[in-house]
């Protein structure tokens, strides 16, 4: 009997055929039982619709206006052209093209500067039936800290309360469920983020800040769904180049387009 589930069968060994042809090679990550520590080496590698851990991925912009999105500017959107039978909801995928060689691969000096800690990567926020298959954009990591419930007590006795994340709650992995750790117990783990902004031109987009102030730009972050941990306003997320940014709004959809979408104040730039 032919029905959506095997007509979407279809469209997608289609689209893996056709992803033979125009992907680039990327690689899988799922949160399992057995999951700890930083993406990605403590995620879980899955293999792809060939079975092998690598498989072909071809991406490419895509509008939000047909799309179940409850935010809209926030994250940045791609059609995922590809087999994702073997795929879940909130998977990652992490290009992993060698480095630039003219009708051989274009990684690095192609796609990404050689070096970096950016990626190229996605994460599967929604794989409707008969419908286009949505990746949001993941481009870095980041860790998280949430502000400690009160002042902490420094050596000599004075009470302080941590600009930095010294003394926050980090953020840990443990046998795929997030949880904060005591509040200064060391550094949380890493996880995919991906990063956007938007200028303001000219219009009250953003309310004022310090005294009629209006910040010239605004910053957003998407995490993919993370389980355990759902963000809130005063979270920090701090990139591996020590920049740090607070959490000002959150939107989350757990169906749809699913993800949290975060709208963040920059406080700190990166070092050096």
């Amino acid at each position: 009997m032919v029905n959506y589930a095997r007509v979407e069968h279809h469209i997608d060994r289609g689209r893996g055929k056709a992803a033979q042809k125009l992907g680039q090679p990327f690689l899988a990550y799922r949160l399992t039982s057995g999951s700890s520590g930083d993406f990605p080496d403590g995620w879980t590698g899955v293999p792809g619709p060939l079975g092998t851990l690598s498989f072909p991925l071809f991406r490419r912009r895509m509008s939000e206006g047909k799309i179940e999105i409850g935010l809209k500017n926030i994250a940045l959107l791609e059609e995922i052209i590809a087999n994702m039978e073997p795929f879940l909801l909130g998977d990652i995928f992490v290009q992993n093209d060698p480095p630039y060689v003219p009708g051989v691969s274009y990684g690095a000096g192609a796609t990404q500067m050689p070096g970096t800690m950016e990626f190229n990567g996605l994460c599967l926020a929604s794989h409707f039936p008969v419908g286009k298959s949505v990746g949001a954009r993941l481009d870095r990591r980041v860790a998280i800290y949430r502000p400690a419930g009160g002042p902490q007590t420094l050596p000599d006795g004075s009470l302080y309360w941590a600009s930095t994340h010294d003394d926050d709650q980090p953020l840990l992995l443990a046998r795929g469920k997030y949880s904060f750790g005591a509040a200064g117990t060391g550094e949380a783990v890493m996880v995919p983020a991906g990063w956007a902004s938007q200028h303001r031109q000219s219009e009250r987009t953003f309310g004022p800040g310090v005294p009629g102030m209006l910040k010239p730009i605004k910053y957003f972050f998407y995490l993919p769904p993370l389980p355990g941990y759902l963000a809130r306003e005063g979270d920090a997320l701090i990139d591996e180049n020590g920049a740090r940014y607070v959490v000002v709004s959150i939107f989350e959809q757990q169906a749809g387009v699913v993800g949290q979408y975060l709208v963040v104040d920059r406080k700190i730039a990166q070092a050096g």
